[in-house]
């Protein structure tokens, strides 16, 4: 992995010339004007002249969902300053893969610039990160690969909600206090049926938002009238098997199950990047 460096994952990226600069005085409303019609789900925030935030539709949702009266009148820095994942670091466009990956296990994302004070040149996240590793095997080497999912996800409850569950409270219990980007749905017997994002999201506005967080996850399904069939591993399977589901569905989170097709946990862009930090070397 050392021998690429962040240049080089830039230059792979598609949307590095779409790159959008919030500023931390903008009204919500203003900035889901322009992040709508630039068609970005999330984008950096500049607050000052040296200070970074991170900011996605998800921040905004969340905003609502506690403050509904004001949520769209705040402005970026306030947001900023209540999302537990809006920190962002700074890395040159020379250091090492190895060094962004290690990064982006403290932090969600990375602003690439020759300092703070400059403007960016791009933004990565791990998700980046595992793009570039579809068209570089390489990048990801056989050990890593080779890991078991059972001993790389997170312990405790799997972010699933119920089909009855109200979808305030799903978004509260495993995007806002996870702080992930999106859960998994059971049915009665407990079995995965669906999986919902962040970019499912996209189908709340804020002025409806309090509507839907009192709606039902089954009634949220529904409405989105597309197919969210869960990708799903064994907990016996590897990492190299889960990230496969990735590359060929395009997606950047695979649930993990047990024998009875009860999920037990997620594998996530951010499980990969530890895998790589916690096991350097095959020795």
């Amino acid at each position: 992995m050392n021998e690429y460096n962040v240049h080089m994952l830039l230059d792979a990226k598609q949307d590095v010339k779409s790159l959008i600069v919030l500023d931390g005085k903008q009204k919500v409303k203003d900035a889901l004007q322009q992040m709508k019609e630039e068609k970005i789900h999330s984008a950096p925030v500049k607050i000052g002249e040296d200070n970074w935030k991170y900011v996605d539709l998800l921040d905004f949702i969340m905003a609502s969902l506690k403050d509904p009266q004001n949520a769209l009148d705040q402005n970026l820095e306030e947001i900023c300053n209540t999302s537990g994942k809006s920190c962002i670091n700074h890395i040159e466009k020379s250091k090492t893969l190895f060094t962004a990956v290690k990064m982006l296990t403290e932090s969600g994302h990375l602003v690439v610039s020759h300092d703070f004070k400059s403007a960016p040149s791009g933004v990565l996240g791990a998700h980046d990160i595992i793009e570039f590793a579809f068209s570089h095997q390489d990048v990801l080497p056989k050990h890593i690969r080779d890991l078991p999912v059972k001993s790389l996800i997170q312990k405790g409850d799997p972010d699933v909600a119920s089909l009855k569950e109200k979808m305030g409270d799903a978004l509260k219990r495993c995007v806002d206090e996870k702080r992930h980007h999106g859960f998994g749905v059971t049915n009665e017997e407990g079995n995965l049926i669906g999986v919902l994002s962040v970019s499912d999201l996209d189908h709340i506005s804020l002025q409806d938002a309090q509507q839907t967080f009192e709606s039902t996850v089954e009634d949220f399904l529904e409405k989105l009238k597309k197919d969210r069939t869960p990708r799903v591993v064994n907990e016996e399977g590897t990492l190299d098997e889960a990230i496969q589901i990735m590359k060929a569905e395009k997606i950047y989170r695979v649930f993990v199950v047990n024998k009875d097709s009860k999920p037990i946990g997620v594998i996530t862009c951010s499980d990969v990047m530890r895998a790589v930090v916690d096991h350097p070397s095959s020795s």
